[in-house]
């Protein structure tokens, strides 16, 4: 299934991403996360691995994500929901 199609369950989320994408796919897909979050608020992860300075920065300039931890030894970073 493409995941830009799956619908996200209403209950909290962990979403775990290992660069599984190009950036204008990534834009999308942050998107239909971010209305998910909005008909449904809860609470919500997102443990991005390997991710280009592009991703870093698009996901950086949400508004609804905040940076909870990053390692750069092993080049993962953890986001929450706001």
């Amino acid at each position: 299934m493409d995941f830009l199609e799956f619908s996200l369950p209403a209950e909290p989320l962990v979403l775990f991403f290992f660069d599984p994408c190009e950036d204008a796919v990534l834009v999308k897909l942050v998107d239909n996360i971010r209305r998910s979050l909005e008909a449904n608020p809860r609470a919500a992860y997102l443990i991005y691995v390997a991710p280009t300075p592009s991703k870093m920065a698009l996901l950086d300039a949400t508004e609804w994500l905040v940076r909870l931890k990053e390692s750069r030894e092993f080049n993962f970073f953890v986001y929450r929901s706001k």
